[in-house]
């Protein structure tokens, strides 16, 4: 078995010279196209089960439509798929309602309670 042990140096190379950190804001729809759906691991075998409750997941998406800031997805891209290492359950739930998979509860909307049961084809098609 190969030696798992760094020394400074070794530990200090892997980190300066081959992790590459890029921070950048991408629209949603940009990372909901098709394309990216089939690249994105959203459940890798390291990140906990989806446990957001509906009220919840309104919330979060109800912060969405009125533009608050929200806490950034961590994606981690191994060359051929890229993961995500933190920001499952708000990436899961965008997906969700996306896909109209969920409707917004009005217990878990707090500013905008008259989309109680709005799903996106509905909120975007303006009706």
């Amino acid at each position: 078995m190969a030696n798992l042990h760094l020394n400074q140096d070794e530990f200090e190379n892997i980190f300066k010279n081959h992790l590459k950190i890029e921070t950048y804001s991408k629209p949603i729809e940009s990372l909901f196209s098709l394309r990216n759906r089939d690249r994105i691991d959203y459940k890798p075998y390291h990140q906990r089960n989806y446990v957001w409750d509906v009220n919840k997941a309104s919330y979060f998406i109800e912060s969405i439509i009125l533009g608050t800031e929200i806490p950034p997805l961590i994606f981690f891209n191994n060359g051929e798929n890229t993961e995500i290492i933190d920001g499952r359950q708000r990436f899961e739930t965008i997906k969700l309602f996306m896909d109209d998979e969920i409707k917004l509860k009005r217990k878990g909307l707090s500013a905008l309670k008259n989309l109680e049961n709005i799903s996106f084809s509905t909120l975007s098609s303006g009706t």
